[in-house]
């Protein structure tokens, strides 16, 4: 689906709406963030994602508080640089961290940075003409989960994300990736991995992008698994959209994806003969990395206003791997983003649902700090507590948790063993696309 320039201008006008709506309701909940750690809270601490990412140093932590951050509405300067080793860039969710580049340049480039993570964003407004939304380039290596990126255009190559790194892509959506000149004949792909770029793309969403949704060229050979696409290409004439795109030289390993709807075919594969769809490509050869893919409706729930998660009755709901881990319900892995909690009563999982609440019992003298924390639904988390710079100290919890409280106790010590000094620490519970954070105070 081609994307004029008229209508990114509404699209982004919705988002502006949407955050200063959500700002307010979420100011009261969101304000600790401002204050988790000194010298890497935006804008608490720093007034732009710019002036945060220049002054990090390995092992930082950089959050950021709901808002629309763009060169006209806070003075970002684009595209936004992340080149430190072990820095964490984490929004309060793509419902409310907004990176907006405003159609003037990529919005993130990720060069040289290894053990970093970007997650909780929204991303707009990219144009470049390699990597419009995030480029990561060669000597890095990233996590980007749990991001929107919306909107981003590319004139060559990599329209949402360009990846010339080891990375792990994951419960991410790509939608509507444009194509910013469709008078060359270039097609500048929904995500492009490139080069000898490694790594696993999985638990993504692909979506109405204007030419082919995932395109892996050169020798790059990711592992492609448990992913939608979605209504990729555009129609006659120049039609073109394929699901995927394997010009690399490396074998395929391509299983447990969902196709549905891409203009020419779920997969093209020039080695192997050319175009098939999702099974047919499952029956090329027995002992190949292409198996379990499935060619249908995913049945999103209101996918033309944004609902993209999945409604009852999905092909996608348990069509995952059953030899990789499962969802937070203890049930088969979903494919996609966002997975169906049958725990609930059918209720579909949101990444925006109720908040968790994670409490700090132990007073400061007490031999271990005990931290309480609650999940309205099944969620992935992470808990982990963090020193006044952002550097990660320790990892408490990791992984799917279902609907309930839990307990869990800090013995005051870093990854290394060594027991903490007296000060003030900040614990910082992640669930889906939501952050909660408490401060700890020892004194020993």
């Amino acid at each position: 689906m081609r994307v004029s320039f008229e209508e990114m201008r509404t699209l982004r006008a919705k988002l502006w709406l949407t955050v200063l709506i959500a700002s307010w309701l979420a100011l009261a909940a969101h304000s600790s963030i401002t204050n988790a750690a000194v010298g890497h809270a935006v804008p608490g601490d720093f007034a732009t994602i710019t002036a945060a990412l220049g002054a990090a140093v390995p092992g930082d932590t950089i959050l950021v508080a709901p808002g629309v951050y763009s060169a006209s509405s806070n003075g970002e300067t684009f595209p936004l640089n992340l080149s430190t080793d072990s820095l964490y860039l984490i929004g309060a969710g793509t419902d409310l961290s907004i990176i907006d580049a405003e159609s003037t340049s990529t919005a993130l480039i990720c060069d040289g940075a290894v053990g970093s993570r970007i997650s909780g964003f929204t991303i707009t407004g990219g144009w470049a003409d390699r990597g419009g939304g995030v480029w990561l380039k060669q000597e890095t290596s990233m996590e980007v989960d749990h991001n929107l990126f919306l909107a981003n255009g590319a004139r060559l190559l990599g329209a949402g994300m360009m990846v010339d790194a080891d990375a792990w892509v994951h419960h991410n959506v790509f939608w509507e990736s444009f194509d910013t000149d469709t008078t060359d004949e270039q097609d500048p792909h929904g995500v492009r991995f490139q080069r000898d770029a490694a790594g696993v793309f999985e638990h993504n969403l692909v979506g109405r992008t204007d030419g082919n949704g995932l395109i892996v060229s050169s020798t790059a050979a990711p592992s492609v698994r448990h992913n939608i696409f979605y209504q990729n290409g555009a129609p006659a004439p120049g039609r073109r959209g394929r699901g995927i795109c394997w010009f690399s030289t490396a074998p395929l390993v391509v299983y447990h994806n969902v196709f549905f709807d891409n203009e020419v075919a779920a997969l093209l594969v020039p080695d192997l003969g050319g175009d098939y769809s999702g099974e047919e490509a499952n029956d090329l050869f027995s002992d190949d990395g292409i198996y379990g893919n499935l060619d249908a409706d995913p049945l999103l729930v209101d996918p033309d206003n944004g609902d993209l998660h999945l409604a009852w009755g999905s092909p996608a709901i348990d069509a995952g791997d059953p030899g990789l881990p499962g969802d937070p319900d203890s049930t088969v892995a979903d494919i996609g983003p966002f997975y169906f909690d049958q725990s609930g009563g059918g209720i579909p999982r949101r990444e925006t649902g109720a908040r968790p609440v994670l409490v700090a019992l132990s007073g400061p003298f007490y031999p271990g700090i005990k931290l309480r924390f609650a999940l309205a639904e099944p969620a992935l988390i992470s808990l982990a507590v963090y020193d006044i710079h952002g550097r990660r100290l320790a990892m408490l919890a990791d992984g799917g948790y279902g609907a309930g409280e839990f307990t869990v106790t800090w013995d005051r010590t870093d990854f290394g063993g060594r027991k903490v000094g007296s000060g003030v620490y900040f614990a910082g519970l992640r669930a889906g696309d939501s952050l909660v954070i408490v401060k700890l105070i020892v004194v020993n």
